[in-house]
């Protein structure tokens, strides 16, 4: 298999950054581990009185203490602040030193500059864990897909909101009841409005599409619309019609162009991601020509599958795996594409409907209590709207399916 040069024979000294809920999840993944794959040799943190589940003889509270501890073998970056996580990251590359990161941020916003810093320090820069918790699908597109055509990468990205819409699908719960409830579990993140408004599912979407396509696109280019502003009877509106909402990450090769977008979308009943709830997450490759469509779902939130995928990135390391980003020679470029879509829109006023350049011949609905809109509508002229969507309203595409005349209650 591609990217295995060489091998440790020993067990690796690990030197992390962080010990929340991940690093605490590899802690007791390593102790389980029979094969003796890694060890904690060094852990940085920034509270000292925070009691610790380890002894503390192994903590440090200054990045340079492992940084430039030369018996550790590689550095585990799983802190939320991606300023601080850049500045850890960068300067372990440029010492020459293998790193393994579960920041999506820090990833997507610097994918170019850190892949360069790993090929300049002929080091190695591995992320599984940022990207879809304990799915392997970095290693899948690398691995199984570096020759294959790939035509669009998609999926539920997020563990935070799907829990959330799935709390709401069961239990016709707000999305502050939902929420709470993904907070007090420990699936949200510190900052829950990275998981409701897209900014988490937009990162991934990012890292991926650079695997998927070779192109690499900023996180603030890609379209992005989130759950913030849905509402019980939306849910009820997709019941409805047999979907469910899901927020969606779509990455799609059109002509020579890929077009990225993360949205809202009812999945109807015999979509191969309806099935999906709870904390799950779920990435769907297609290929049309070569192999149709793949799934490859799994647990996406909480301590052990995130760690499941570090100890991944770890034995990927330790045989001498590395990422060659193969399809990054394809002659294909960003672009939000000229298409049409389908899509619902529904707030507590739809006036301003009137006077939009981005949503035209748009219809009025009426169901039961509910009023609503849908329109075809062109995706690079509905950007242009991006923030006035997102702040009034909530917005969510239709399958084309559903036809022009659903949702009526006449």
């Amino acid at each position: 298999m591609p990217g295995r040069e060489v091998k440790y024979n020993r067990p690796l000294r690990l030197g992390v950054f962080g010990f929340g809920t991940v690093g605490q999840g590899l802690y007791h993944l390593l102790r389980e581990d029979d094969f003796r794959l890694a060890e904690i040799a060094g852990v940085c943190v920034k509270a000292k009185s925070k009691k610790r589940i380890i002894s503390s003889d192994i903590f440090s509270y200054e990045p340079e203490a492992l940084l430039n501890d030369s018996t550790l073998d590689v550095i585990v970056e799983l802190i939320d602040d991606a300023q601080a996580a850049y500045d850890i990251v960068t300067s372990a590359l440029k010492r020459g030193k293998p790193v393994i990161s579960a920041n999506k941020k820090l990833i997507a916003e610097n994918f170019d500059e850190l892949q360069r810093l790993a090929d300049e320090n002929n080091t190695t820069l591995l992320y599984e864990a940022s990207t879809c918790g304990s799915i392997p699908i970095i290693n899948t597109l690398e691995n199984y897909y570096p020759s294959l055509p790939i035509d669009s990468i998609s999926g539920v990205f997020n563990a935070s909101s799907q829990f959330i819409l799935s709390c709401m699908q069961e239990g016709k719960s707000s999305i502050d009841d939902a929420l709470a409830e993904a907070q007090r579990l420990g699936f949200a993140e510190s900052d829950p409005s990275l998981d409701i408004k897209g900014d988490d599912t937009r990162y991934k979407l990012s890292i991926l599409a650079a695997h998927a396509f070779g192109v690499t696109v900023a996180p603030g280019d890609i379209p992005m619309f989130g759950i913030q502003n849905i509402s019980c009877d939306d849910i009820v509106m997709a019941s409805k019609n047999n979907c469910r909402i899901k927020l969606v990450g779509e990455g799609k090769v059109i002509d020579s162009h890929i077009s990225n977008i993360v949205a809202p979308v009812f999945i109807p009943h015999d979509d191969i991601l309806y099935s999906i709830e709870g904390a799950g997450n779920a990435v769907v490759v297609n290929s049309d020509s070569s192999f149709g469509h793949h799934l490859i779902f799994g647990k996406g939130a909480g301590s052990r599958p995130t760690a499941s995928a570090v100890v991944s990135d770890i034995n990927f390391l330790s045989e001498g795996g590395k990422y060659f980003r193969n399809k990054q020679i394809s002659g294909t470029h960003f672009q939000t594409a000229e298409i049409l879509k389908n899509v619902y829109i529904r707030g507590d006023s739809l006036d301003w409907l009137a006077e939009s350049s981005a949503i035209e011949n748009f219809r009025i609905r009426q169901s039961d209590s509910l009023t609503f809109a849908t329109a075809w509508v062109n995706l690079s002229k509905l950007c242009k709207s991006l923030e006035f969507i997102n702040s009034n309203s909530f917005l969510a595409i239709l399958p084309e399916q559903l036809g022009d005349d659903w949702g009526n209650d006449a």
